[in-house]
């Protein structure tokens, strides 16, 4: 591939990288080795301690710098030392570096655009960029993690929009978030719009209509943030369907409660299952007819659920419960490439489940919309391009 037009020294600033199998790691893995393939000079500087390891077979042709923090830890006092450190060893390393083009920070962990930004003055001439996958403070604000009206909030927002006004740039994952930042006071000018995407899947992604049952699947992370009472709502009415069958595979802080509550009920028609392997999870995205996507109240644009682009990258289509306003419910929209509804309306979605158990050919052109729309705007191809055009965009 020839090299790009102008050439130019990026430093991207994670705590997981390469091998490291967190979300964030992956993406950026994608993006630099696109960017490093283009003829630009890569450093990526991230934490000794990794997330989830995945594996180390073809390391990226980039600079990586691993400074010394603490292990990262679910335990909260833990997180926080973890955070603090690589927050505090990253700072000084990037100090370290010399001379650099753009600097871009992601929200591992929250608040790296604020310790960059406190050193802009020693940096030079390098544009600050960061790259949004989840918007701090406001996530922990919707899941209940902090009030609203707190003066504790009120200087955490102050503090991150004061870093995110003095970026050159930022990216977000969808029209949600720009509208949030908006909100909160950041400039529209320096928000882009730079949506995730998925890899293109290797495994046999046909989909086989032959029903009963129909299968539906949650698969990753149900946390604070997804919508988890319409859920159980949705469960309870559809006990007694045999033909719908339920798979909750992954994990996640609401998915013990669901579990519970389900078994209580002994509701016989949902499985559930842990994250697995990757050959784990091949076969549960090739044995469901459809993906199940949740989001609460409140959480649109504080991010952006990534299955939904996996989901399409096998032709599934989406079931979303969430906000109207939020990235997964505008792409079911403009591709009609799913359903959406809600939260709270577990009626109408009992409705639609049965409905399409009963007439699979809605199920198959949904999916045909889903794969065209990956092919066309969400496949690992498009995706690192955007990043990258964005990064460079105010260089080149």
């Amino acid at each position: 591939m020839p090299p790009a037009v102008c050439p130019s020294k990026i430093v991207f600033i994670n705590q997981f990288y390469w091998p490291d199998n967190a979300p964030t790691a992956v993406l950026l893995d994608q993006v630099v080795r696109h960017a490093a393939e283009m003829g630009h000079e890569i450093t990526v500087i991230c934490g000794k301690h990794g997330y989830v390891k995945g594996d180390s077979d073809n390391p990226p042709a980039v600079r990586i710098c691993r400074v010394p923090n603490f292990p990262f830890s679910r335990h909260p006092i833990s997180r926080l030392v973890s955070w603090g450190s690589f927050l505090v060893l990253a700072a000084w390393r990037l100090l370290l570096l010399g001379h650099t083009d753009v600097i871009v920070t992601m929200t591992t962990p929250p608040g790296l655009s604020i310790a960059v930004t406190f050193l802009k003055w020693a940096l030079g001439e390098a544009r600050l960029w960061v790259w949004e996958m989840d918007v701090y403070p406001d996530v922990v604000v919707a899941t209940g993690g902090l009030s609203s009206g707190s003066l504790v909030t009120r200087l955490l927002q102050w503090i991150f929009t004061w870093s995110r006004r003095h970026a050159d740039g930022i990216i977000v994952l969808g029209q949600c978030m720009k509208d949030r930042l908006i909100a909160s006071g950041v400039p529209p000018e320096r928000i882009h719009i730079a949506q995730n995407w998925a890899g293109s899947n290797a495994i046999d992604s046909a989909l086989t209509l032959k029903l009963p049952p129909l299968r539906i699947l949650y698969s990753g992370n149900l946390g604070m943030a997804h919508e988890v009472e319409t859920i159980d709502n949705v469960l309870a009415i559809l006990a007694a369907e045999t033909g719908i069958q339920f798979v909750f595979a992954g994990g996640g802080a609401a998915r013990p409660g669901l579990e519970r509550r389900c078994r209580a009920a002994n509701i016989p028609n949902v499985t559930f299952q842990s994250y697995g392997d990757t050959g784990t999870f091949a076969k549960n995205l090739q044995s469901c007819h459809v993906g199940l996507v949740t989001l609460r109240n409140g959480c649109e644009g504080t991010v952006v659920p990534s299955k939904v682009y996996s989901l399409m990258s096998i032709g599934r289509p989406i079931l979303f419960i969430g906000p109207k306003a939020s990235t997964p419910a505008r792409i079911i929209r403009e591709h009609q490439c799913g359903w959406h509804f809600e939260p709270g309306n577990a009626a109408e979605t009992c409705v639609l489940l049965k409905s399409l158990s009963a007439d699979p050919t809605r199920i198959a052109e949904a999916g045909k919309n889903a794969k065209k729309a990956f092919e066309q705007h969400f496949n690992r191809a498009s995706g690192t391009a955007r990043v990258l055009q964005t990064l460079l965009s105010a260089l080149c």
